[in-house]
């Protein structure tokens, strides 16, 4: 089986990573816009009563520590003091931007004056605590995708061990049993020579003529004959071919070696044995 590794199979995860919604981006999109218009106007207030250089960086500060704030309040939501530095610029924020609109606009009253200081900068703290929020719903679902992933992983990853295992068991069975049958044909094989071996030494007597007798070993057919000429030398020839189960010429032939061995020989009355 082919080795997969953890990054083959975090790409096979078959649920795709959640996108971020449209609302994110729109939410996103007027943040970065308030921030930009709240800057420019922080900007100008700070220039009635400083240089540009300490306007641009005034500004910064007051924008960078309310969305710092209000990120952090994101990011722990049960802990106290993205609470409390959220209210400290809110209110520091919020006083320094009345005094400024009080300092450049002298004929406007209190609400006005309150409106145009804490307004926008109440609105701005809303949009960006609305985007954080989507935001921290969004990675929500992310960690919850690689947790989902990563159990689906780690169980396709047990899976196809056991399955690996599996497979070098069932390897190990056949090589077994390849093994069991192959001894168990050499086993046959030497029950079988052995009989062929035994065979060797045992007259052949089950091959039989057409007369149905069996035949027996050269030997035996010998001392058959000497037996019969012995109690009847003129015997007929034909009877006693029957007899052993032979033709008369295989007959002859055995009785014309016991002739030349000297065992037997004919005279007038017919054959005799020495």
């Amino acid at each position: 089986m082919e080795t997969i590794t953890i990054s083959k199979l975090n790409k096979l995860y078959p649920y795709s990573r959640p996108l971020p919604t449209i609302q994110i981006f729109l939410l996103g999109l007027i943040v970065i816009s308030g921030l930009i218009a709240l800057f420019f106007a922080a900007f100008h207030a700070f220039m009635l009563v400083a240089e540009p250089t300490q306007a641009f960086f005034a500004a910064l500060v007051i924008e960078a520590g309310l969305i710092a704030e209000c990120l952090a309040r994101i990011n722990k939501p049960r802990s106290v003091a993205p609470w409390l530095g959220l209210v400290i610029s809110y209110i520091v924020s919020g006083t320094y931007n009345y005094t400024q609109a009080a300092f450049a606009g002298k004929d406007l009253g209190g609400w006005e004056l309150g409106a145009l200081a804490f307004g926008p900068l109440s609105a701005l703290a809303v949009v960006s605590l609305t985007f954080g929020n989507e935001l921290r719903s969004y990675q929500d679902q992310v960690t919850t995708w690689n947790h989902a992933r990563a159990d689906w992983v780690e169980g396709e990853r047990k899976r196809i061990e056991q399955e690996r295992q599996q497979q070098e068991l069932d390897r190990l069975k056949l090589v077994q049993e390849q093994g069991q049958t192959r001894l168990e044909s050499e086993q046959r094989h030497t029950e079988k020579m052995a009989r062929i071996e035994a065979k060797k030494d045992v007259p052949r007597v089950s091959r039989k003529n057409n007369g149905g007798v069996p035949k027996m070993s050269q030997a035996e057919m010998l001392k058959r004959i000497l037996e019969h000429l012995e109690k009847n030398g003129d015997t007929h020839m034909t009877q006693l071919a029957e007899q052993l189960g032979t033709s008369r010429s295989t007959l002859y032939r055995r009785i014309d070696e016991l002739q030349q061995a000297g065992k037997v020989h004919k005279n007038g009355e017919g054959w005799k044995v020495n």
